[in-house]
């Protein structure tokens, strides 16, 4: 049995990552491979009385969502349901040599956090903001060892994400959606810039057709497990 591995994937929304994440989970299965899968922390439901579906419910209760008006308390809490759900369920997964894919990770933590922290502490290098997160999360929760990056087009991931409503949003609310996803996409760019210890980050063009997005996936972590000597 080899060692557990840790794969997040990361990218705008409507870059495919949950889709990806699924298809990579049955294609491992299918390779009778052990998988462990934490799904987008937006997502996250939990058992009915567990602590992170508790702190969820604290962050989902604010307006806008995750917003408490207070960026420190606010990314302490992300990070506790990371560390609650790691501690419960990835990390034994992990111990027992699961591959763990992580549907967004703490890129993701990083890149939503870094503009309310900026805000608040408008002093402090954003270089010193992430690395907080960064230490704090690895203290506290499995840290990825692959990343897969999905890119994808700002106007693409708009399509994507209001297919069905696309034509019911108003002018003002598209370039407020593009705005917001050019802001998200700059800090995800401020955030790869900076090294995470013992990880590998790989870029895939996910404005493609979906088999190819996936065939793609498959390739990167086809070659990853070839490095550790391990077969799909």
């Amino acid at each position: 049995m080899h060692a557990g591995l840790v794969i997040s994937f990361e990218g705008i929304s409507g870059a495919g990552k949950t889709t990806a994440v699924r298809h990579v989970d049955q294609w491992l299965l299918g390779a009778d491979m052990n998988v462990a899968v934490k799904e987008d922390l937006l997502n996250y439901t939990g058992e009915v009385n567990d602590i992170g579906r508790k702190i969820k419910q604290i962050l989902d209760a604010a307006a806008p969502t995750f917003r408490l008006g207070y960026p420190f308390a606010e990314t302490l809490l992300i990070i506790a349901k990371r560390a609650f759900e790691s501690q419960k369920r990835l990390e034994p997964a992990y111990r027992d040599g699961a591959v763990v894919l992580l549907d967004r990770d703490i890129d993701t933590v990083c890149a939503l956090q870094l503009p309310v922290l900026r805000d608040l502490r408008p002093n402090v290098p954003e270089e010193a903001l992430i690395q907080w997160i960064r230490l704090t999360n690895h203290l506290a929760a499995l840290e990825p060892e692959l990343t897969i990056v999905l890119e994808v087009d700002i106007d693409e991931s708009i399509r994507r994400e209001h297919r069905k409503a696309l034509d019911d949003l108003s002018e003002h609310e598209l370039e407020e959606q593009r705005a917001w996803c050019v802001r998200l996409q700059e800090d995800y760019k401020k955030v790869f810039a900076i090294p995470l210890e013992r990880r590998t980050l790989i870029y895939v063009d996910a404005n493609r057709p979906l088999p190819a997005v996936l065939d793609s996936v498959e390739q990167t972590i086809e070659e990853w497990f070839k490095d550790r000597n391990i077969r799909v």
